[in-house]
């Protein structure tokens, strides 16, 4: 008869919750490429350099492994105030 660990339960769990995440994160990683955007490669870099440039981009990929330059992009607390600023002009 073997014995359940006590630690099964929670594994199960975690788990379920690692492969919910990655499929989210599947879906976001289509925004992050070239093609969804309908732009040559060398066209999407230079834009991403400009945002980096104009402080509204931050490269994470110094908390990342094996990321390349521009790879891993996140928006700063200036770029979030710009973007609400935008938005507010629109509405």
């Amino acid at each position: 008869m073997s014995r359940k660990s006590k630690y099964e339960d929670a594994d199960i769990i975690v788990k379920g919750e690692i492969a919910e995440f990655e499929e989210w994160l599947a879906t976001l990683r289509q925004y992050r490429t070239s093609e969804f955007h309908k732009l040559e490669e060398n066209r999407f870099m230079l834009f991403k350099q400009r945002l980096l440039a104009q402080g509204l981009l931050v490269d994470n990929r110094m908390s990342r492994v094996g990321g390349g330059n521009f790879q891993s992009m996140g928006i700063t607390e200036f770029g979030l105030e710009f973007l609400a600023f935008i938005q507010e002009d629109v509405k």
